[in-house]
Parts: C-alpha cells; structure tokens; sequence
C-alpha cells in the first residue's frame, strides 16, 4: 500500500476523496462495511504513508510534439506533502506523529 513499489503520489488513489471512495465499498475484501468516516480514516492513514513522488514532464512527450492545450500541464507535481496541505489543509507530521515525509507544497 505504500512504499516506492506503489502508486504514486499523482496517482488517483494519492486522492484522499477518491481513495475513501474505493476503502468505503471494497474493504474489508469481501465483507465491505465500513463507515464512511473509517473509510476516511483509513485512507488518511494510507497516503500519509511513503510514496513516490509525480512528475508528469517525465512522463510526457516533448512539448514541441504536445500542442499547445497540452503544453500546459507541463508543470504538474505531487508529493505526499502537497496532497494533504492544498487540498485538505491536513498537518502530515501530525498525523503521522513524526517529520519523515520530505518535501513542501510543490503546486503553485
């Protein structure tokens, strides 16, 4: 579930929204009944984890081949810091109880 052998931090399950949304109706695994505030919880505590970060240049073709629509993204950068701090206002070292998550915000 975490570690650099898991999705990353651009991922949609880096989203705490769309990860709670899975957690709520597939965990426990063939048994889901959990509620929505544990599904919250869980997925809180999942993504506050390790994972690698996102950088969508590296992933992209050249922006001379990208149109110009496309070009704009070319800025787009995740982290586990960044996703709990802009969307949510989430203090990772607090919930985590520790300052091992590196990084700042890192979208403008």
């Amino acid at each position: 579930m975490w570690g650099k052998n898991s999705y990353n931090t651009g991922a949609g399950m880096s989203k705490i929204g769309k990860m709670a949304s899975w957690v709520l109706y597939n965990m426990p695994l063939g048994n889901p009944n959990l509620s929505e505030k544990d599904a919250v919880d869980v997925s809180i505590y999942v993504d506050a984890q390790p994972h690698s970060d996102f950088d969508l240049t590296k992933h992209l073709f050249p922006r001379s081949e990208m149109g110009y629509y496309n070009s704009k993204v070319l800025h787009e950068r995740h982290n586990v810091r960044s996703n709990f701090a802009k969307p949510w206002g989430l203090d990772i070292d607090a919930i985590r109880g520790d300052h091992k998550i590196k990084g700042g915000s890192i979208n403008p």
